[in-house]
């Protein structure tokens, strides 16, 4: 479980390189995106070190390497 998805495959090879060739990765996603499924996966949430939300999520939903930071939106 866990797993960054595109919609496309137009940019999928370019963000996996940028994400396996950068020291520190952020995702910025809204709570609305987790579980969702797509047929390109792009990688595993566990590659990410920082995970930007607007709710916390637990942790099978968002296994980020460093943290996870919530902000609400108003």
């Amino acid at each position: 479980s866990g797993m960054i998805v595109d919609p496309s495959e137009g940019e999928l090879s370019l963000r996996r390189y940028i994400l396996r060739h950068t020291g520190v990765s952020v995702l910025l996603c809204d709570r609305s995106k987790f579980g969702k499924t797509s047929l390109f996966n792009m990688a595993p949430l566990t590659a990410v070190d920082y995970l930007v939300t607007d709710a916390r999520p637990t942790p099978e939903e968002a296994p980020v390497r460093r943290q996870v930071i919530t902000v609400p939106v108003p």
